[in-house]
């Protein structure tokens, strides 16, 4: 099955977040103050990427950058998976739930790519990442969806102006395309 993005490339999708937030229904919850906290403190005390190998220094717009690859570290998201779900639920993580969860982890291909870091600054300059979802069936594994992103970041601390879109998709719109 192919999947065609034609009608939504360099189009505006708009994401209403009061719909969003009544879909969840009486199921969703709110996280306290003190629950947030707590999860941006495990968040910056697991480090989930990790620098796989270092490259040769690189230019991007006259600017000296650090080049390295870059993958998902699968232990530290284990963590702190089993952290976020201690910290925001009310039910207890029993040892089944963690070795289901350590299992679908493992058997996950996560996201990895390259990165370029500025040397003066330490800022990001680019991100390329790639990921595939795959399929199991009676003849093995295939891929299903590859996909590639590239972020290119620039004008760091200078003012922008910003415009609400006149022409949009909304995100149910969409997901009709799936």
């Amino acid at each position: 099955v192919s999947l065609d993005l034609k009608d939504v490339i360099g189009q505006w999708i708009k994401i209403d977040l009061g719909v969003a937030q009544r879909s969840v229904g009486p199921r969703g919850s709110s996280i306290s103050e003190e629950q947030l906290i707590k999860i941006k403190k495990a968040f910056k005390a697991m480090p989930l990427i990790k620098l796989t190998k270092a490259l040769l220094s690189d230019r991007i717009d006259g600017i000296g950058l650090y080049h390295y690859k870059f993958s998902f570290d699968k232990e530290a998201l284990k963590q702190f998976i089993k952290q976020l779900i201690e910290i925001s639920s009310k039910q207890a993580f029993t040892a089944r739930d963690i070795a289901d969860l350590s299992q679908s982890i493992d058997r996950a291909r996560l996201p990895e790519g390259d990165i370029w870091i500025g040397k003066k600054d330490f800022l990001p300059y680019k991100i390329v990442s790639s990921s595939k979802i795959f399929q199991t069936s009676v003849s093995g594994i295939s891929p299903v969806i590859e996909s590639t992103a590239t972020l290119n970041f620039k004008d760091y601390n200078k003012p922008i102006s910003l415009s609400t879109p006149t022409s949009f998709k909304t995100i149910e719109e969409v997901l009709k395309l799936f």
